[in-house]
């Protein structure tokens, strides 16, 4: 069986190398975590299909899909990719902290989280970690990355203290943010985005992390009441491809890939950048919305309970893994001891 498959997929990619060398049309499916669009999160991916388009004369047509409309978790990207049954996804580094620890690292709860600027720091270098890590487990590599805006609570009912979160109900992104959230005495609720705004109106949950462009992007300026500028990660917006769908290019088409994933990376980061001072601004704008920024004590309080999950992560991890968490952290000015 296996063998058979392999030899399957060998004839795939050599047809497919094959009709993009004599000019015919070659399709990326590329879906994105996010619901729709109307947010740099999905947007540049639409920005890099129509110029991918253009300057390959139609030879690859990259199609952009939201959500579910393929029928695909986010999180079982890296599988899919594997599998060949898309070619690209955009995901989130908190998604894959499990099992890429340069994606734990980048979606560590209570680092970078004092500016845009900050986050920045703490992505760069990070990528050719990560990059090693995916294409060894599963033939991926990042095509670009953008750090997201922080995430931050928006709730339904007020949180008296954010050391002890009285047993709320908060959807989180990712694994190491939900760690924090149940040592916070809260309970983490893993789900995608685009089921944010149903399981709050239906009172499933009391309140989403998440990034603060969702109160318009994803409308949950409809059910909630409460905004929090509280940031517990930011982690980053990753737009992931196919290494064999990638090689399977001529040249000249992977060039042009390249060229445009750049182009809007830094198109996309510049957007992030000014994300939250729009969002705040749209919170602030939404009469039935209060917003709300923590005293100084409530943040140190969450960093002296985020320090041993710290110390749990650091010593499960690889060498490689601990090193770089350590790099990461010296270039946000965090001298850190296990």
């Amino acid at each position: 069986m296996r063998k058979g498959f392999f030899v399957f997929g060998l004839v795939v990619v050599a047809v497919i190398s094959s009709s993009v060398a004599q000019g015919q049309t070659i399709t990326w499916r590329f879906p994105s975590l996010e619901p729709g669009p109307g947010y740099w999160a999905p947007d540049v991916i639409m920005d890099f299909s129509k110029a991918v388009k253009e300057r390959t004369k139609g030879r690859l047509v990259v199609n952009l899909y939201y959500g579910a409309e393929l029928g695909i978790n986010p999180r079982d990207y890296l599988s899919a990719l594997k599998k060949g049954a898309i070619q690209a996804a955009h995901a989130s580094t908190a998604y894959y902290a499990k099992e890429i620890e340069g994606c734990a690292i980048s979606a560590m709860p209570m680092v970078a989280v004092g500016s845009y600027d900050e986050t920045i720091k703490l992505h760069q270098g990070l990528k050719p970690f990560i990059n090693d890590q995916l294409e060894k487990k599963y033939n991926v590599r990042i095509l670009w990355m953008i750090p997201w805006e922080f995430v931050q609570p928006l709730t339904k009912r007020k949180i008296e203290s954010f050391s002890n979160l009285g047993g709320m109900k908060l959807r989180v992104s990712g694994v190491l943010t939900g760690e924090l959230i149940k040592a916070s005495n809260g309970v983490p609720v893993s789900m995608p985005l685009s089921e944010v705004y149903t399981s709050l109106s239906k009172g499933v949950i009391d309140g989403a992390i998440c990034s603060i462009p969702g109160l318009q992007n994803a409308s949950l300026h409809e059910v909630v009441k409460y905004v929090y500028n509280f940031y517990y990660h930011s982690a980053a917006s990753i737009y992931l491809v196919s290494i064999d769908a990638f090689n399977a290019l001529p040249k000249e088409i992977q060039q042009i890939v390249v060229e445009e994933a750049n182009r809007v990376e830094a198109k996309g980061t510049a957007e992030a950048s000014k994300g939250m001072q729009e969002g705040i601004a749209f919170a602030k704008s939404k009469p039935n919305l209060e917003v709300i920024d923590p005293q100084m004590k409530e943040v140190e309080g969450v960093r002296k309970i985020v320090k041993p999950l710290w110390d749990s992560w650091y010593k499960s991890a690889s060498p490689a893994g601990q090193a770089e968490f350590v790099k990461a952290l010296e270039r946000t000015g965090i001298a850190y001891k296990p």
